[in-house]
């Protein structure tokens, strides 16, 4: 039995449950836009930082299903881009969830969100280099410096096993701040690294604690219900 999601999702992805209450998506969307000023383009992604992880998820979701991504429309695009985003970043759940209370803690949620990306990536040999180092190459997406930058898909992504990641760029940054290697910068991607470690271990306890209650009761898992809603 696995537990694939902290939220269920209806047949009608405008209202979706979770924690046993429901989300009318539309509505908190629209009441997000009038009280952020989207609409009249004044956007700041601090505001949004009071979202839990399942209403930002179901407003990701709402985003997706009406492509707002694909438009072309850099307002749109960019609307609680890196928060919402970061729910369905990867197909773990957990680890979405870990993310994104990590990025809430930040002033800048994107740019830590493009960090975790880049080391991904350069933890996959897809970079040449660690975060915020960006070799010429991947920027003009050219092969004759000796290295080809190919971006990681979701799947790609989902495939990494976290905690090795998070072990390895741990002690990529403890390396390089020992070489004295920009040190103040080098240090707090160490401490956001272990903030990650601990968010994304805690939501592995509470999912592994729910599954060992729902097994001990031998009840149905009420997560993966959700073609009877």
């Amino acid at each position: 039995m696995e537990i694939q999601s902290s939220i269920q999702v209806s047949q009608n992805i405008n209202t979706q449950v979770t924690n046993n209450q429901t989300i009318d998506v539309d509505k908190l969307f629209n009441s997000l836009l009038e009280e952020n000023g989207f609409i009249t383009g004044d956007f700041e992604e601090r505001k949004f930082k009071n979202l839990s992880f399942e209403e930002a998820k179901a407003l990701q979701l709402k985003l997706e299903k009406d492509g707002y991504f694909n438009k072309g429309d850099e307002d749109i695009a960019n609307i609680g881009a890196s928060l919402f985003q970061a729910t369905t970043y990867t197909n773990d759940d957990e680890f979405n969830k870990a993310l994104f209370e990590t990025m809430k803690t930040k002033e800048h949620p994107m740019n830590y969100l493009n960090e975790i990306n880049h080391n991904l990536e350069y933890s996959q040999g897809r970079r040449k280099f660690p975060y915020p180092t960006i070799y010429i190459g991947e920027v003009q997406g050219l092969t004759n410096y000796g290295f080809t930058y190919k971006k990681m898909s979701k799947d790609e992504i989902s495939n990494i096993n976290i905690s090795e990641f998070i072990k390895f760029m741990i002690n990529t940054y403890e390396v390089l701040l020992s070489n004295g290697l920009n040190k103040e910068d080098t240090q707090q991607s160490i401490d956001d690294l272990k903030i990650l470690d601990k968010n994304y271990k805690k939501q592995i306890d509470e999912k592994n604690a729910t599954l060992e209650y729902l097994t001990r009761n031998n009840r149905e898992n009420p997560l993966l219900k959700k073609d009877k809603l």
